[in-house]
């Protein structure tokens, strides 16, 4: 195992025994509230991907990804002049949209 992984395991692990099942108390005034704080399962996935692997995920060849992405179908997020990703959200919820509309892609809004 690699020193990255073996430090992102270690992160991993006291995350997870710090905030499991955590209860906050929260007291305003008259009204106290307690909620919970839980770990996503997901906390080190990516929130965006470069387009190559957003057109690996759908199944589809990098170049359909980047026509789509000008077509406005697929959301794109620009970090540079030369940066472009994909938020993994964004692109599920949107293939969502596109499985209720019968398949049709439209731009996005």
């Amino acid at each position: 195992m690699s020193i990255d992984n073996t430090i992102r395991e270690i992160v991993r692990e006291e995350l997870q025994l710090a905030f499991r099942e955590h209860s906050v108390n929260h007291t305003s005034g008259d009204h106290s509230t307690q909620s919970q704080v839980t770990v996503d399962k997901r906390w080190d996935d990516p929130i965006a991907v470069p387009v190559k692997e957003a057109a690996r995920l759908l199944g589809i060849k990098h170049s359909l990804a980047y026509e789509l992405i000008h077509r406005g179908v697929i959301p794109v997020v620009k970090l540079g002049p030369r940066c472009m990703r994909v938020p993994v959200a964004e692109l599920r919820r949107r293939i969502s949209e596109m499985a209720v509309a019968g398949g049709h892609g439209s731009p996005v809004r």
